[in-house]
């Protein structure tokens, strides 16, 4: 479910994106790459915060779907801020779509101030997160 209090998409974009979804759940980062492949998006998938960290190094991503509720990765628990900051320091261009099995107040006030493009709660809708991709302007 969208949250009205967050930035919303200003315009809509028809070219396809480059898209890296993180998420520790396989069959859900599964699921996801496949509907927005099904857009004609490239989407490149991590299984935690810290393999999604290498591929924002190594390539331009417009957009990162990124799951907040991931596992501790190496023994090191990550709040949301901190997993947006650091995939921001490798792309500050890149469009933020947060989803979390709870969108809590202190999210939903963080949100601007982390840049979050747009906040999703699970269970996710593979037709709204293709929806808010394509309407992206990054």
């Amino acid at each position: 479910m969208a949250d009205s209090s967050v930035l919303q998409p200003s315009a809509p974009g028809n070219r396809p994106r480059a898209v890296l979804v993180v998420g520790d759940d396989q069959a859900s980062r599964e699921g996801l790459r496949a509907a927005l492949e099904g857009d004609g998006h490239a989407v490149e998938t991590a299984a935690d915060v810290w393999h999604a960290l290498a591929r924002t190094r190594d390539r331009d991503f417009d957009v990162v779907v990124v799951d907040l509720d991931l596992p501790p990765a190496q023994g090191v628990r990550l709040g949301a801020r901190d997993i947006v900051q650091m995939l921001h320091a490798y792309r500050p261009g890149a469009a933020m779509v947060v989803v979390s099995a709870e969108v809590d107040t202190n999210l939903q006030r963080d949100a601007r101030a982390l840049r979050i493009a747009e906040l999703l709660e699970k269970p996710i809708n593979p037709h709204e997160l293709r929806a808010i991709v394509r309407g992206l302007q990054t």
